[in-house]
């Protein structure tokens, strides 16, 4: 991978480099911070009384499909239409939710941590050229 900003027309293009390396860099993080999530949710359903198994299972697999979701629009940026939005929707709701419900005990942290994934997912979505999946997909 070439490590030039600028292509041959002298036209910033995160395709040919860095800018992409680093998009790549905002989903990778997005995932493997994900990992932790999940962990954390092992634990949880483990330790989960039988009125909060169900849900406690439900988000911790939910970890899992995110994990893979931003793996492969880390691996795969141009090449996956609706994902980048789909993943985007999903993960603003639950902000947008979240900061009209900070007196429930989970949300102040859910907030912090599902704002920054969408930081990363709007970052990585810029740098990466996310916006050319379209081009691929017909």
């Amino acid at each position: 991978m070439s490590t030039a900003v600028v292509n041959s027309s002298g036209v910033f293009d995160p395709t040919t480099g860095r800018g992409d390396l680093a998009g790549r860099v905002f989903l990778w993080f997005a995932s493997v911070s994900t990992v932790f999530a999940f962990g954390k949710g092992i634990v949880d359903s483990l330790a989960a009384d039988d009125d909060r198994l169900f849900v406690e299972f439900w988000r911790m697999t939910s970890y899992f499909v995110f994990i893979a979701i931003f793996a492969v629009l880390a691996l795969r940026p141009r090449r996956s239409p609706v994902i980048w939005e789909a993943t985007f929707l999903a993960k603003s709701a639950l902000v947008v939710f979240t900061a009209f419900a900070v007196d429930i005990p989970e949300a102040g942290m859910a907030l912090v941590a599902d704002s920054m994934l969408v930081v990363c997912l709007i970052v990585g979505w810029f740098l990466s050229q996310g916006r050319e999946s379209w081009r691929s997909a017909g």
